[in-house]
């Protein structure tokens, strides 16, 4: 829209140029001095050579200025730059159909023992809020859990190792523990994010009761 209000504006501009450059070549060979005496002709020859001389430089100049114009709107309409635009319209659409929030979940062989890890990707990171959830109001303990964050081929993508300490407490209306809840915060990038789809976790001990 922009480049076709500055082509207007030049031809409009041309235009005007033409329009002077006729009013003066009329007013430079008048009519009515082809019935003057030759003395004043001869006098007048040099003065007008020059005029056209002018004149000349100045048309020539404003098609060199035309021509310009139309190769510089023929560039920028070129197909090339208008497939960079649909690929850069493609990578950003799929960008944007990556998931950036997830949440993901694994259960043990144990009956009453869950595990969630709710989670989101900001600035190159996971953030998780990950979870053990207990249907006895006396969860076992335990030494290590690892938390592990795989592809749907069950590929690893990424782990956390956690340790009771990492853990804070979550109890029910009857002052027992209901769940065990972390925070945690993992580098990685969208793509990675993205291709998570499997949670699986690990102990290194068995549950012991207490």
């Amino acid at each position: 829209m922009l480049q076709l209000i500055i082509g207007i504006s030049l031809g409009i501009i041309l235009l005007f140029v033409i329009v002077l450059l006729v009013t003066e070549m009329m007013a430079t060979y008048p009519v009515w001095k082809q019935f003057h005496r030759p003395a004043d002709l001869h006098e007048s020859s040099s003065g007008s050579g020059k005029s056209a001389s002018s004149t000349f430089l100045l048309l020539l100049l404003a098609c060199l200025v035309v021509l310009a114009i139309v190769a510089l709107l023929i560039t920028n309409k070129m197909p090339g730059k208008q497939v960079d635009e649909n690929s850069l319209v493609h990578s950003a659409s799929k960008q944007e159909s990556i998931k950036t929030e997830k949440l993901v979940v694994d259960s043990m062989s144990q009956p009453g023992i869950f595990f969630r890890s709710e989670s989101k990707w900001e600035d190159g990171k996971m953030y998780c809020n990950n979870r053990v959830f207990f249907e006895n109001p006396l969860p076992p303990t335990f030494t290590e859990m690892r938390f592990s964050f795989q592809d749907k081929d069950h590929f690893q993508i990424s782990e956390l190792q956690l340790t009771p300490g990492d853990f804070v407490t979550e109890t029910n209306g009857y002052g027992g523990v209901s769940a065990l809840l972390n925070h945690s915060t993992v580098e990685m990038s969208v793509k990675e994010y993205g291709r998570i789809e499997i949670l699986q976790v690990v102990l290194d001990k068995k549950f012991q009761k207490h």
